[in-house]
This record gives structure tokens, C-alpha cells and sequence, in this order.
């Protein structure tokens, strides 16, 4: 029976935690999560078949074909922006154009593997990486996005990359389990 709201639907982890401050125990915990991510990604993947791959989690929403590539794109994305912050004194970023890539050939054609392969690295020398930084460098190193107009920090975008995998991978087993 399908029960879930379509807010519910949409954001099923909540609104995306950005604060003025982290805690300590808080990044960290936002590491492992990132570190164990190509392993959750996979794990997911390995439980469905190819009919699945066309299920949405709301009506008119991304397919898990689609999620799965977004993600792969939007870590990518994340990874380079972080190593970007780590190169250049406050770089500025360019928007990142979800609703054009999903709808290019690569997403809708190549079998979503291909994506968790990427997830998996990414996630691993991500993982590794930000356990090097130290908290005063987190805190200090910053890039500008003008898409919202603000500065982010590389603590902000750690707690961005955790929190868009779990919302992203509880859509995924909303539309496994529960299609719209």
C-alpha cells in the first residue's frame, strides 16, 4: 500500500542540516558516512534487476537509473570542488545543471553499474582525503557558489555530501520498495 506522502516522498532524511558550526564528532561521523558510501551504493544496487531500473520514488520524479547517475555526477562534482578549495585561495564555482545532464544520453542508456563504479572511487579517495584535513583548515578553506549566492566552507560541503547520499539512497529504496 502506498502510504507515503509526497513530501515525505521528497525529502524522506528532512532538510539538508546546514549550520553556522559542526561539531567535531558530527564532521567526523559525516567522513565515515561518505567513506562507507560506495559500499552502501553498491549494496543497493546488487538487490535490484534491470525492470527495477525505471521505478520513480514520486510520480514524475527521477527513475532509479536517473538517481543513481545523478549521484555518481553530483559526487564527481563535490570531489573536485573540494580538491578545488584545497588548490585555489577561494575559487568560485560554476552551477551544476542536474535537470539538463539527466536528461543526456549517458544517464538514460548505460546501465547505472557504470555510475556505482565511479561512486565507489570517488568515495573512497574522498573518504581518505577529508580524514587528512584538520579541522582548522575545514573551517578556514572556502569556496563561492553563486547559484545560492553564498560562500561554503569544506566542513559545509562534507556535511552537504553525506547528507545528499543518505537523502538520495533513502529515495532509491523508496522507489525499490515503494514505487510511485
Amino acid at each position: 500500500m502506498n502510504t507515503l506522502s509526497i513530501e515525505q516522498r521528497k525529502r524522506p532524511i528532512g532538510d539538508l542540516p546546514l549550520a553556522d558550526d559542526y561539531s567535531e564528532d558530527y564532521i567526523q561521523e559525516c567522513i565515515q558516512y561518505i567513506k562507507s558510501y560506495g559500499t552502501l551504493i553498491e549494496g543497493f544496487y546488487n538487490e535490484i534487476t534491470e525492470a527495477d531500473y525505471k521505478k520513480e520514488y514520486r510520480p514524475g520524479s527521477w527513475t532509479i537509473q536517473e538517481l543513481i547517475h545523478h549521484i555518481a555526477e553530483s559526487h564527481m562534482i563535490h570531489f573536485t570542488r573540494i580538491k578545488l578549495c584545497l588548490s585555489v585561495e577561494h575559487p568560485s564555482v560554476n552551477p551544476f545543471p542536474e535537470n539538463i545532464w539527466v536528461d543526456q544520453s549517458d544517464v538514460q542508456d548505460v546501465d547505472p553499474y557504470s555510475s556505482i563504479l565511479i561512486l565507489k572511487g570517488i568515495h573512497e579517495r574522498l573518504g581518505h582525503l577529508l580524514s587528512t584535513i584538520d579541522s582548522n583548515k575545514r573551517k578556514s578553506t572556502t569556496l563561492y557558489n553563486p547559484e545560492p549566492d553564498r560562500n561554503f566552507n569544506i566542513e559545509d560541503l562534507i556535511v552537504i555530501n553525506a547528507w545528499h547520499g543518505k537523502h538520495h539512497l533513502a529515495q532509491l529504496n523508496i522507489a525499490f520498495k515503494n514505487p510511485a
